[in-house]
């Protein structure tokens, strides 16, 4: 039998995952509705906490997370400040493992110092509304180190990743993921890939669904 080659088995791959996401209902509804960023600066004086506009975060009501059209009619309403369109970003699709409630708890357990929302989302030194939505790794080891010497090859995935078929991933970011160093070995595809499969199925679903393996193994 000839060893299938690796583009074969990569574009086989992503066939099913694709195949497996739609079967789940998995697709995205298009375009986040509001992507430009909003003028936190701007609001400093409004809202002294953050949770003034983001209720649900502590929470983890992901209704309330953002700010209602109906709070922001409160000042734009045509007459004390021109009307604003507002309906809120839909949710980036993500395979990060993370619930700001539990953060919180086991931060508060842990008896570290109290954790504030700009601790991560706000730039060093700016401010409370130097917002940035989208938190850095650099963030996240300054408290968890990250103990892997290969972040893709001999981390436990899934302490930080949630399986592929819980992300919502569209067909181009399924595309941009890495490809672990050892999957590039000749060996790999019949010999070490099993074992590996067998050792950590959790690494292996970060990245690939189950119909994955049914492609090969009929």
């Amino acid at each position: 039998m000839s060893t299938p080659s690796r583009s074969v088995v990569l574009r086989t791959a992503l066939t099913t995952v694709l195949l497996a996401g739609a079967a789940a209902g998995l697709a995205l509804s298009g375009e986040a509705r509001q992507r430009a960023a909003f003028p936190h600066a701007r609001h400093e004086g409004l809202f002294p906490v953050c949770a003034g506009c983001h209720a649900g975060i502590p929470d983890g009501d992901s209704a309330s997370f953002f700010p209602s059209p109906e709070l922001c009619a409160r000042c734009h309403d045509g007459n004390q400040q021109r009307k604003v369109t507002w309906s809120g970003p839909l949710a980036r699709p993500s395979n990060v493992r993370f619930r700001h409630p539990r953060h919180g708890e086991l931060l508060q357990q842990a008896g570290d110092d109290p954790v504030t929302c700009e601790s991560c989302h706000s730039e060093a030194g700016k401010g409370r509304m130097a917002v940035d939505t989208r938190v850095e790794l650099g963030a996240c080891f300054s408290c968890h180190a990250h103990r892997a010497t290969d972040h893709l090859t001999d981390a436990t995935c899934a302490t930080c990743h949630e399986p592929l078929a819980r992300s919502g991933f569209t067909q181009s970011r399924i595309e941009a993921l890495p490809v672990p160093a050892d999957h590039d070995s000749s060996d790999f595809v019949l010999g070490a890939h099993g074992p590996e499969a067998r050792a950590s199925s959790d690494r292996c679903a970060t990245c690939h669904t189950v119909e994955r393996c049914v492609a090969c193994h009929v």
